[in-house]
């Protein structure tokens, strides 16, 4: 596929609820803030997001996170996102 200039690919779900053309999917998102430098990734589940503990939690409106929530809440790289859903999921 050739690399569009216009269009970043910044979410994913996992081809099984593609397929299923699930709406309540489990969602990893890549996102850039001014609270913190460069992209981070984001797995969400309705309004809950995933933590760097594997545990979900509630996510609030940006104007109530703090440097502690993103600092918990946000992965550095995609493969840190999936490698903590994957502990979540396997701790359900």
């Amino acid at each position: 596929m050739k690399q569009n200039k216009e269009w970043m690919p910044v979410e994913w779900i996992q081809q099984k609820d593609y397929d299923e053309m699930n709406k309540s999917a489990i969602r990893i998102s890549m996102s850039n803030s001014p609270f913190y430098k460069g992209n981070r990734f984001i797995v969400r589940n309705g309004c809950s997001c995933l933590n760097k503990s594997s545990e979900w939690e509630y996510e609030p409106m940006p104007s109530n996170r703090d440097d502690a929530f993103y600092k918990r809440c946000r992965f550095d790289t995609f493969e840190e996102a999936v490698e903590s859903l994957k502990k979540a999921e396997k701790n359900e």
